[in-house]
Formats: C-alpha cells, sequence, structure tokens
C-alpha cells in the first residue's frame, strides 16, 4: 500500500513562538501510513529543523519556493542547491 503524504504550508506565517507551540500539540499527532513535511517561510527552516531532531518528530521540513536559478542577483530567492545544503527535501 503507498503511503500518502501531508505537507503542510504556513505561506507568510509564524514566528519562534509559534514553531514552539505548534510543536508541542503536534507531537501527540501520529498518523498511520503517513508521511509528513511542514514548510514554514525560509528564516524558520533551520530552527524548526532543530526542533523536530530534539523531539524524534519523523517529520521533513521542506521549503515554498525554489528558483530556476542556480546562483546569481536574484534578491530572496533560494537555489535548488541551497535547499539541499540545508537538508531540505521538499518544495
Amino acid at each position: 500500500m503507498r503511503r500518502s503524504l501531508v505537507i503542510a504550508n504556513w505561506k507568510m506565517n509564524g514566528s519562534v513562538d509559534f514553531i514552539d507551540q505548534w510543536t508541542n500539540v503536534f507531537t501527540t499527532f501520529s498518523p498511520v501510513n503517513t508521511e509528513l513535511a511542514v514548510c514554514p517561510p525560509f528564516v524558520y527552516i533551520r530552527y524548526l529543523q532543530q526542533k523536530f531532531l530534539t523531539s524524534a518528530l519523523d517529520i521533513n521540513v521542506g521549503a515554498q519556493d525554489c528558483s530556476v536559478h542556480e546562483s546569481g542577483a536574484f534578491t530572496g530567492e533560494m537555489s535548488a542547491g541551497m535547499l539541499a545544503d540545508v537538508k531540505c527535501p521538499w518544495v
């Protein structure tokens, strides 16, 4: 049987306090045969990854967007290489 996939995209919402509260509640959620991912605003990716590591939650952290450019003067953009570098398997 194929695993289900649930991805939460936070758009431009969140804060460190929100992440702390959300992870405390989300630790009680354990879906069966479902892969989970969360796509927070870019500035919170590393913080959320650390929270999941310390709580032993099996949740991937992804990005909300990925540029078609690998590098260059593209303000605010993130390349696939940058996302891979911070271990973001989902976009």
